[in-house]
């Protein structure tokens, strides 16, 4: 090591350099440049700083990750009609080439996705995305860490998307199963294509939901939506062309899928995270209009058992199920037993021969068959992880979650079990009615009042499982035994088994994201608790933004209703005083000057107002001088109301009919009168005599008030 002296850089309070206390000490084989500085104007320190040139070398810091998912757009920042105006330009070169065969259908594809995604991009304000750093994930019995993250679910799903070969499966159910696909694939081919007309294009296009993630090409529904009709014919003509020959493009069968946790377990193991699969735009329009035909069907034939993904049925309704039987089971002092079963990876395991041979037994239209079967066959996926994507994968099985035929196909694969259910004459009863299975999608419930009845119907779940390749999960699926406070010294703690491993025996579970106990009034107690909970972390969550309806408090958009505008005539708050007015000169009830003096002889019967006749009804309502300029501004609309209406002046007609329209005008057509008026005059009448009766009263009793207080 070296020090280099410089000489002397302190200088003391009389401004004399007298010492050097800095001092560089470095090694002898860097070569280096040093200076003092003694003209520094703004240096106010006692010492010179010291200049030091020194040759350095940095290590270049690698490359992050580029983001390799397609921005979102924002269509409330697009320019509609510039996005229509160009895919209007462009849409006919496009359909000129396809149908000249310049183009294969692929290629169309892809320039048809390419071109609505830029189209979009130039329309609109780019969203830019955060760099999250990635946090660790188990997978299987590997961990991987930060950009490794996206390669572990890569292989997690991959494996999920290939056939597992599994001793306790049935594989000769599954050759027979091969077979009869193989037949009924050939008998289903000769059938002339299903035709789509545009009415079914434009009823697919609506019906998928705005606003949702944008699939692998990034594009949402909203690119077609907003296209225009030129486009919707290039789209009417290109999807009969890929239905016609039987053969989708394996370009839009690219789902891009992401790992969504199940907010249950840990979040760095892989089992407890669901993948969901955002599919290209147009296999979800081609996906649709296949589910015009087939949901009907499955519809009409489905197990009244499964309540789940059903149109006008909420999964709720298979808890009011399980409300019942908790109920019915009190009343009767008896114990019941829950099973509550867990398949793993259901949607994921799907084995689509299998799946297609019940579809054709559905009996469908065989086109209809067809066209489903090409959509699960030659798919792939990739997946998206914290704005990145990983190299494609084939998938072999399953159905995909997000898919918009999916979820009745799953409902289809587990039909026959839920049939075997429903057909059984054990579990619980209520009444006659026999309930022992609440099915919503994949997750199923049984219920009996035998523990060795639920031993045969877990039994059944399992044989079902694996006859179809999938497996239940003896860990995950759980037994509460209902208790009954009246027989509770005689309860038993049974055993239960699914595939020769013990069932865990649990004192509370959640179905349906309701926790069920060993009594109702413990399941009661624990669900007040987790609504009081999941509250309060909504509160805290919202805490630092604000409660400002924005961020997860789903305000409801909504318009002032004319009956509540305080500037509306109709407003009942201001008619509410108007209305028991009236009410009394209807009945007779309100007190002038003539009733108080029939039941006062002190009283004398004149208005107090006017002192020239006595006043009553007639006096107040048309007589009264002093009233003139309160009364007159109301007559005159009364007036002009009758006037358009029966063409007859309100001041023609006699007192008594003058009063009768004031106090209730309906009851002239009661009275053979000459003036008959239609029912929104009279609507009108008796709103603005109401208004006159308030104010005639209003003034009155102030005036009456006031030589009151000047009398004294």
């Amino acid at each position: 090591m070296k020090v280099d002296f410089k000489g002397p850089t302190f200088i003391n309070v009389k401004g004399e350099e007298i010492s050097e206390i800095d001092y560089f000490i470095y090694k002898t084989e860097v070569t280096h440049k040093t200076s003092i500085l003694t003209d520094v104007a703004s240096n106010v320190s006692d010492h010179h700083p010291i200049k030091i040139t020194l040759p350095c070398k940095f290590l270049k810091k690698e490359d992050i990750l580029e983001s390799n998912v397609q921005s979102r757009i924002r269509w409330d920042k697009v320019d509609i009609n510039k996005y229509s105006n160009i895919i209007a330009q462009e849409t006919p070169m496009l359909k000129e080439k396809l149908q000249n065969q310049q183009n294969s259908v692929t290629t169309t594809i892809e320039q048809t996705m390419e071109m609505l995604s830029n189209t979009a991009k130039k329309c609109s304000a780019q969203k830019t995305y955060g760099k999250n750093k990635l946090k660790l994930r188990r997978l299987e019995d590997k961990t991987y860490e930060n950009e490794e993250v996206i390669n572990g679910w890569h292989n997690h799903f991959k494996t999920l998307a290939e056939p597992i070969q599994n001793s306790t499966y049935d594989s000769k159910h599954q050759k027979l199963c091969d077979v009869d696909y193989q037949v009924i694939k050939y008998l289903c081919n000769q059938a002339s294509p299903r035709i789509v007309i545009k009415s079914e294009l434009i009823e697919a296009i609506k019906s998928i939901n705005t606003g949702k993630s944008e699939d692998i090409f990034g594009l949402s529904i909203e690119h077609i939506l907003n296209a225009g009709d030129d486009f919707t014919d290039f789209l009417l003509y290109l999807v009969n062309i890929i239905i016609h020959d039987k053969l989708i493009p394996e370009i839009i069968k690219l789902g891009l899928l992401s790992p969504i946790f199940k907010n249950k377990g840990s979040k760095n193991d892989s089992k407890n995270y669901r993948g969901i699969v955002v599919l290209p735009i147009l296999c979800k329009i081609i996906e649709y209009i296949a589910r015009i035909d087939f949901r009907p069907i499955l519809l009409e034939k489905q197990s009244p058992l499964q309540r789940g993904f059903t149109p006008n049925t909420s999964p709720l309704n298979a808890a009011i199920i399980f409300e019942e039987i908790y109920r019915e089971y009190t009343d009767c002092n008896s114990p019941f037993y829950i099973a509550l079963l867990d398949a793993k990876s259901a949607f994921d395991v799907v084995i689509i021969n299998m799946l297609m041979r019940k579809l054709f037994l559905l009996d469908i239209d065989p086109a209809t068959w067809s066209l489903i079967d090409e959509l699960h066959k030659n798919t792939s996926c990739s997946i998206k992880w914290k704005n990145q994507l990983s190299q494609e994968f084939k998938v072999y099985q399953g159905v995909k979650q997000g898919g918009l035929l999916s979820a009745d196909l799953y409902k289809l694969y587990i039909e026959d079990l839920l049939s075997l259910y429903e057909n059984s004459t054990l579990g619980c009863k209520i009444g006659n009615i026999n309930i022992n299975a609440v099915a919503c999608a994949d997750d199923i419930a049984l219920l009996s009042d035998n523990p060795y009845d639920l031993q045969i119907l877990v039994n059944h779940a399992l044989q079902y499982s694996q006859l179809h390749y999938y497996t239940q999960q003896p860990q995950k699926s759980v037994i509460i035994q209902v208790e009954n406070k009246a027989k509770k010294t005689a309860n038993h703690n049974w055993n239960f088994n699914l595939d020769n491993k013990e069932m865990p025996n649990l004192d509370k579970s959640t179905h349906l994201g309701i926790i069920r106990s060993t009594t109702k009034s413990k399941s009661d107690t624990f669900n007040t608790e987790q609504n009081i909970t999941k509250a309060r972390r909504t509160a805290y969550s919202l805490l630092s933004a604000g409660f400002h309806g924005n961020n997860g408090l789903d305000p409801i958009t909504s318009k002032i209703h004319p009956i509540i505008d305080l500037n509306n005539d109709n407003n009942p708050s201001k008619g509410a005083l108007s209305i028991a007015i009236k009410l009394k000169l209807v009945t007779g009830t309100f007190m002038t000057q003539s009733k108080r003096a029939s039941f006062t002889k002190s009283e004398s019967p004149l208005c107090k107002l006017c002192d020239d006749e006595d006043e009553d009804i007639e006096h107040l309502l048309l007589k009264c001088k002093v009233l003139e300029p309160i009364r007159s501004p109301f007559i005159n609309q009364i007036e002009d109301n009758i006037l358009k209406d029966a063409s007859i002046s309100f001041y023609k007609l006699s007192t008594n009919t003058q009063t009768q329209i004031i106090m209730d005008c309906t009851k002239l057509r009661h009275q053979n009168s000459d003036l008959l008026l239609n029912r929104k005059t009279e609507q009108l009448c008796e709103l603005i005599s109401r208004k006159l009766c308030y104010a005639l009263h209003t003034i009155r009793a102030r005036t009456i008030s006031m030589q009151k207080k000047h009398s004294k």
